[in-house]
């Protein structure tokens, strides 16, 4: 994890994660994720081969189609 000072003044924290469910993030996991992210007021954003998703949105990360072993 790394945690970074933006000139925003505000804070950027990153983390690699491998998805390690054998169908992948399917709706299921996915709604998971979006219910735990739209508790924060921060934005959450997943990047997945260079395409960004709103980790607030349902649609952006299954769009991401991240089988098992993406990271």
């Amino acid at each position: 994890m790394s945690i970074i000072f933006s000139k925003k003044g505000t804070y950027v924290v990153q983390q690699e994660v491998e998805i390690t469910n054998k169908i992948g993030l399917h709706v299921r996991p996915a709604s998971m994720l979006v219910e735990t992210a739209s508790k924060f007021k921060s934005d959450i954003w997943i990047e997945k081969d260079g395409q960004e998703a709103n980790g607030k949105s349902i649609m952006s990360l299954l769009l991401l189609s991240a089988p098992q072993g993406s990271k």
